[in-house]
């Protein structure tokens, strides 16, 4: 019997948790930074300005916020903390129910990617990544 297929197929990951679907190791960590800005002079005040207190309720202008994502390590063998070692996944730009939709396929490219470096199933964090997204911008309404 010929193994050419035996060798190139990648391990099965072991499945285990609801619906037989392994859970990722790791999580995602977020930091927010907001900043105000006027469109029609496109002037900018981020949140760390002495003047943020006066301009963040003007209404002639947008606060956005800035989302900034790392996904930990779950590599424990390593003796890595998972508050120290992080892949970072990039920023993503939200404001009153609007999202950007580069910044977010970025993420979805760059999660992907960061759990095949981790030798996990990219499906599943991404899945992980659409609740948190969710998670995170619902309790910020």
């Amino acid at each position: 019997m010929n193994d050419f297929f035996a060798r190139r197929t990648r391990p099965k990951a072991p499945r285990s948790g609801a619906g037989g679907k392994a859970q990722p190791a790791g999580q995602l960590v977020a930091r927010e930074r907001r900043f105000w800005m006027r469109l029609r002079s496109h002037a900018v005040v981020f949140d760390r300005d002495p003047e943020w207190p006066r301009f963040r309720d003007d209404p002639s202008g947008q606060v956005v916020r800035i989302l900034q994502l790392w996904m930990t390590e779950s590599r424990a063998a390593s003796g890595a903390t998972p508050d120290t070692a992080r892949h970072f996944l990039g920023n993503v730009r939200y404001c009153q129910g609007w999202m950007s939709r580069a910044e977010v396929s970025r993420l979805y490219r760059r999660v992907t990617a960061a759990a095949h470096l981790e030798e996990q199933c990219g499906a599943l964090w991404r899945t992980r990544l659409t609740q948190f997204l969710r998670q995170h911008i619902r309790s910020q309404t």
